[in-house]
């Protein structure tokens, strides 16, 4: 929906839409991630992990608002958390995790066999526990590439994860798309760079002073840091004569 809703023109309709549908669908993992819960750990404590899973849940949903809000003020746009939201759920459709301390049941073989035609990482958890099975006991699970055997509670392990994951999602393919800026202000901006560092070099083949060279980077590092949200040295002195009393 979302990758949807970012390709479309933006209309009154197609946010309407856009609105109804993430209604219907908001919230409609949850059922699903109590059912997983569940069958990973069992009922015994279910209430204890599903409020763990729900607590982190809370604490993602407070950050990407907070980070939302960032990224607006950094860029001028909402583009970055639409794109960031389209590739977690692209992430979470490609890695298929796998309990190696427990046997393989009908739903692993049946999430493996509908998965093996998309590109994806296997992982083989737990491997701090005892094995209930091995991988290459098991020549359907060999042949999966790329395949990780891990320990998700060790935190060296996130690494890896994020490594193998970041192959799987490339595939080695070109980049299609190339990078778009819509932001007005920062094409001016981006166009004022670009003429800086062109004089710079200019100016350094023709064997001009530093002090020449220098003025024309400086120029070019201002217009990329009111990009990037850094302050700049003339906003960081208004700020000062804006909260100070100086010279009076």
């Amino acid at each position: 929906v979302l990758g949807i809703f970012l390709v479309v023109p933006v209309t009154e309709a197609s946010v309407l839409v856009f609105s109804a549908l993430m209604g219907l669908l908001w919230l409609g993992t949850v059922p699903l991630t109590s059912g997983l819960v569940a069958q990973i750990f069992g009922p015994r404590y279910l209430g204890a992990l599903f409020g763990l899973v729900f607590f982190s849940h809370q604490l993602g949903s407070f950050l990407g608002a907070w980070l939302g809000g960032y990224l607006y003020d950094t860029t001028g746009s909402y583009d970055m958390v639409w794109l960031t939201a389209v590739a977690l759920g692209v992430a979470a459709a490609v890695i298929v995790v796998l309990d190696r301390s427990r046997p393989l049941d009908v739903d692993d073989w049946g999430l493996l066999e509908e998965t093996a035609a998309r590109p994806r990482l296997v992982v083989v958890n737990k491997r701090d526990l005892r094995a209930a099975w091995s991988p290459a006991a098991e020549p359907r699970i060999a042949a999966c590439q790329p395949l990780l055997e891990t320990c998700l509670i060790d935190g060296s392990a996130a690494a890896g994860v994020r490594g193998a994951l970041q192959r799987v999602i490339e595939s080695g393919a070109p980049v299609r798309d190339t990078p778009a800026i819509s932001n007005v202000r920062h094409i001016d901006l981006l166009g004022k760079a670009e003429a800086a560092l062109r004089r710079a070099s200019e100016a350094a083949a023709a064997g001009a002073s530093e002090e020449l060279v220098l003025a024309d980077l400086e120029e070019a590092r201002r217009a990329l840091e009111e990009i990037s949200g850094r302050r700049t040295p003339d906003a960081v002195l208004e700020r000062i004569f804006e909260q100070f009393c100086i010279g009076k």
